[in-house]
């Protein structure tokens, strides 16, 4: 066109071009000014030459997007150049250009170019192009899957144009796979599975073909598949069609268990029923319906015995609703209370499907009648709990309103029922908690729970109540909440923070160091004493007995702790720790502390006194027993020369003086023996107190001590001590219970264990005189004796050397006695996992 208006004047041309029906713009020279641009652009696009004198000014004012203007451009130069080289003629270009009235429309713009004068017209193409994109959307969004192919070699195969989401699914192949691929190459079985025959025959007749259900495969993926196939008016050729996989399963499911079905379906509670629309007789009835009203199926005439047999109360809206859905053609189901033959109700839903002939017309009824008697008690029974629940439920709806409330709320608030449906529940919040509320009704709308948020409610009185609250939201917006009045544990929290005040007021007169921790050893609070010890710090400085924290252990433990901590100033503190809860549950630690410095200092005086004392006392019988012996052996000496020639008097003052010096000695020996249990610290070790006892008996008979006694054990455990010391405990006591036996009474003795929380307590219990209980204590104190020497032969120390041998392993010991009963000493030992230190 425009080669034939390069000697024409400009005027000319736009005479020519005035009156085209199609926008067109006319420029020239290397700076491309507009030379023209007719009615139809001004009208569709707006812009006259005076706000385009050049394309320069055209480029921002139709595309304003940067980049689109830029892919514009690089796209129109290269149109441009190719056009210069083929003829002059300018492809067409799909655009998108901004017009004056700030409205985006599409258009195709093409031209020629010839010499430096350039035409451009633009064919307003938006109608189709927004047709185009409702049918991508359209063909996206099916349910089915589709795909359009184009016809290659003839007829003989095909190659994929497009393939919408759906079929992307079944197919599990995406588009960008397919695009121009061939069928046959993307699915190998398509030939046998007879899909292709059916393009072709399409293809080439026009003619649409349903292909019937068929089962399709290859090594990539199986399934059926039910087709329709078109042909489009450009030749190419559409399929539509669905996945049945999963209803095939379930016919052939169905099919294999007809029987079961049937034999399910007539034994259950529902009745199966179809009805003719026309002649509005049943045509079946299952044998259900005799147990549903007590009337035969046979009976079940039809319409109007259904509508007479339904609650008069419900019996007009359930048959008006039925007609009106029926006459629309809707599946339908509904509800109501049907009578039964002997005059009881029953609560039924009514499932209904509607048929239609081939004209869309309803012609038949079939449905199923199901008993929900039980449902709707269940339904009563919620509605009872919903309302006799002391908590305030509630339904409420995106909108701002409450849709349900349980008589809570009246009793609560006071307002009745109606009173706070008939407003947004904002405004009977607290104007301070407004907000709090919005930010959390705003997280539940996103879909998150809400746990324990509290906010004021307003009561009728004038008066606010406190409201604890968790809801959980639904994805339609319906928010299910519960509130819980606080208001009185609100008041009891402020009581509390008040006697905490106090508490804290009488610990921080304490002169001990006391502090309250969190779980993570953060200081709550901490007395005047800490603060003036530690100074005024986030944790404590000190750790516990095995370098971890304090506060963590304890919480973890669930139980109180003591330890000794050795401060950088040299002083030592003893700490103790006990785990509780704060009264809004929070998991706490109370650690007390005193400065036992002075004390550590006293005991370590105390302990060197003691052992040195011990010490004096080892040395000191060691070095009595030589002038004991000596005053012995020289008496006994001299009254064997003076044998015969002292008078009665000198010779009993001679055996006295023999006696005394052999007593002397024996109090010598039970010193040593005290003394040397306190020096020694041997290593403990496991001793098997079997074998234990069995080598203090033998020893004990090899020296004739209890040649005639009965001693019993039975199952004693294996602990840790020292193995000599241990012999030494129980010889002592089994040599008790033979000397203190009852004269003319057999000896027994028994011996027996338990086991306790880390130890053993063992039992060691004779048949003997027994002791009196006021002197129950004071038999393990040293040299403590409860019989004369003449009567009763002893030192008065063997039990004090028990109750120092049980002490040195850990335990304690203890007597239980009554007089002329015989008498039971109880002691404990550590077992193998318990080492006193």
């Amino acid at each position: 066109m425009l080669a034939g208006l390069t000697n024409i004047s400009n005027e000319t041309i736009a005479a020519l071009v005035e009156q085209v029906p199609t926008p067109i713009l006319v420029a020239e020279g290397e700076a491309q000014s507009v030379l023209y641009t007719n009615r139809a652009f001004r009208e569709m696009i707006g812009y006259s030459i005076a706000e385009i004198p050049d394309v320069a000014h055209w480029w921002p004012l139709a595309y304003p997007d940067p980049d689109y203007r830029q892919q514009v451009m690089e796209k129109w130069s290269q149109l441009v150049a190719e056009a210069r080289g083929a003829g002059g003629a300018i492809a067409n270009m799909l655009e998108v250009i901004r017009c004056k009235d700030g409205k985006s429309r599409w258009f195709e713009a093409g031209g020629s170019i010839s010499g430096d004068k350039l035409l451009v017209f633009f064919t307003d193409v938006t109608e189709r192009e927004q047709a185009a994109q409702r049918y991508r959307e359209l063909f996206d969004h099916m349910s089915s899957g589709a795909a359009v192919y184009r016809a290659v070699d003839d007829g003989s195969d095909f190659v994929f144009l497009d393939f919408n989401k759906a079929g992307q699914v079944i197919e599990k192949i995406d588009l960008g796979d397919v695009a121009g691929q061939r069928v046959s190459e993307i699915f190998p079985g398509v030939e046998s599975f007879g899909f292709l025959d059916v393009l072709r025959r399409v293809w080439e007749t026009g003619v649409p073909e349903h292909m019937p259900i068929s089962f399709y495969q290859d090594e990539r993926i199986t399934g059926w598949r039910e087709n329709y196939v078109y042909r489009l008016p450009g030749g190419e050729v559409v399929a539509i069609y669905d996945d049945i996989t999963d209803f095939k399963e379930t016919e052939r499911k169905l099919l294999a268990s007809e029987d079961k079905y049937r034999h399910m379906v007539e034994g259950a509670k529902a009745v199966a029923w179809r009805l003719d629309l026309e002649t509005r007789l049943f045509t079946y009835v299952s044998p259900q319906a005799e147990h549903l009203l007590g009337v035969p199926a046979e009976k079940w005439t039809d319409f109007e015995f259904w509508a007479d047999h339904i609650h008069p109360d419900d019996r007009e809206q359930a048959v008006s609703f039925c007609n009106a859905e029926t006459a629309r053609g809707i599946d339908h189901e509904f509800e109501y209370r049907m009578l039964r033959d002997d005059g009881s109700l029953v609560w039924v839903r009514d499932l209904v499907v509607v048929d239609h002939d081939n004209l869309g017309r309803p012609v038949e009824l079939s449905g199923i009648l199901v008993n929900i008697d039980e449902q709707k008690k269940a339904e009563i029974e919620r509605d009872n709990f919903f309302d006799l629940s002391i908590d305030l439920l509630c339904v409420a709806g995106t909108d701002g309103y409450f849709r349900r409330l349980n008589k809570a709320w009246e009793t609560t608030l006071g307002w009745s029922k109606e009173e706070l449906l008939s407003k947004p529940f904002m405004e009977f919040i607290h104007p301070d908690d407004v907000a709090p509320t919005i930010a959390e009704v705003e997280r539940q709308m996103g879909g998150e729970r809400v746990i324990h948020f509290e906010n004021r409610y307003l009561c009728k009185d004038g008066s606010w109540k406190w409201l604890d609250w968790s809801s959980e939201p639904e994805p339609d917006g319906t928010i299910y909440a519960v509130a819980r009045d606080v208001t009185q544990r609100r008041r009891t929290v402020e009581v509390l923070r008040s006697e905490r005040q106090r508490v804290y007021a009488v610990l921080d007169g304490l002169p001990a160091v006391v502090s309250l921790q969190t779980a993570d050893g953060r200081i709550q609070f901490a007395n005047r004493r800490f603060r003036e010890i530690f100074g005024m710090v986030d944790q404590p400085p000190y750790r516990d007995a095995e370098g971890g924290s304090p506060s963590l252990n304890v919480i973890q433990s669930r139980a109180p702790t003591e330890w000794e901590w050795d401060s950088e100033d040299g002083h030592v503190y003893q700490l103790s720790a006990y785990p509780f809860e704060d009264a809004d549950g929070t998991e706490m630690v109370l650690e007390t502390g005193l400065d036992i410095t002075s004390l550590k200092q006293t005991l370590d005086e105390l302990v060197r006194s003691n052992a040195e004392l011990e010490r004096f006392a080892f040395i000191a019988s060691h070095d009595l027993q030589e002038p004991v012996r000596s005053v012995v052996s020289f008496a006994q000496l001299l009254e064997k020369r003076l044998e015969g020639l002292l008078d009665e008097d000198t010779q009993e003052f001679l055996d006295f003086v023999i006696v005394a010096a052999q007593r002397m000695g024996e109090l010598v020996n039970g010193l040593l023996s005290y003394s040397r249990f306190g020096a020694t610290a041997r290593r403990f070790e496991t001793v098997d107190c079997n074998h234990l006892v069995e080598q203090v008996v033998s020893g004990l008979r090899a020296m004739e001590l209890n040649a005639e006694a009965q001693i019993d054990w039975t199952d004693l455990p294996t602990v840790m001590g020292d193995p000599l010391q241990l012999s030494e405990l129980f010889q002592n006591l089994i040599a008790n219970g033979i000397k203190f036996s009852r004269e003319g009474a057999a000896v027994r003795i028994d011996i027996s264990a338990v086991p306790g929380d880390g130890l053993y307590e063992f039992t060691v219990s004779d048949n003997g005189i027994g002791i009196a209980s006021r002197y129950q204590e004071e038999i393990f104190e040293v040299f403590r004796r409860l019989h004369y020497a003449d009567e009763i032969p002893g030192t008065g120390l063997g039990l004090a050397i028990c109750k120092r041998v049980v002490e040195r392993h850990g335990g304690r010991i203890w007597l239980e006695s009554e007089e002329g009963e015989g008498s039971r000493f109880r002691f404990t030992l550590p077992a193998p996992s318990n080492i006193p230190e």
